[in-house]
């Protein structure tokens, strides 16, 4: 897991941290929508959403369950979130933003804290 600050000059809400972990998610539109699957990487994080690196396209708007994997812990950490935008990079993988919605657990916001993505 690599967490490194991104850019101290951008000026977004929360700031963003670079952070690779690996991750696995479920994604729907609605209830009629059947739940795609698949695994990532997160690229970077901040409070309020991740950037994520995947190996198929994620429909915008979709409701993304994921848990990232964190070598501290033996189970994931789960994060309920809303895709923001998708894109197709050059060497075929899909850019993903996602804005996470709901309930945070105490330890991803550690890591943001111990990285100064939350004050």
């Amino acid at each position: 897991m690599d967490q490194q600050p991104i850019n101290p000059t951008e000026r977004r809400a929360h700031p963003r941290v670079s952070f690779s972990a690996s991750l696995r998610y479920a994604t729907c539109q609605d209830e009629s929508t059947p739940m795609a699957l698949g695994r990532g990487t997160t690229v970077d994080v901040s409070a309020s959403g991740a950037q994520l690196t995947l190996s198929q396209p994620v429909k915008v708007p979709s409701y993304v369950q994921m848990g990232i994997a964190l070598p501290e812990r033996t189970a994931p950490v789960i994060l309920l979130a809303r895709t923001i935008w998708c894109r197709k990079q050059e060497d075929g993988s899909y850019r993903t933003g996602l804005q996470f919605m709901g309930h945070i657990e105490p330890a991803f916001l550690e890591i943001l804290e111990s990285q100064g993505a939350v004050s």
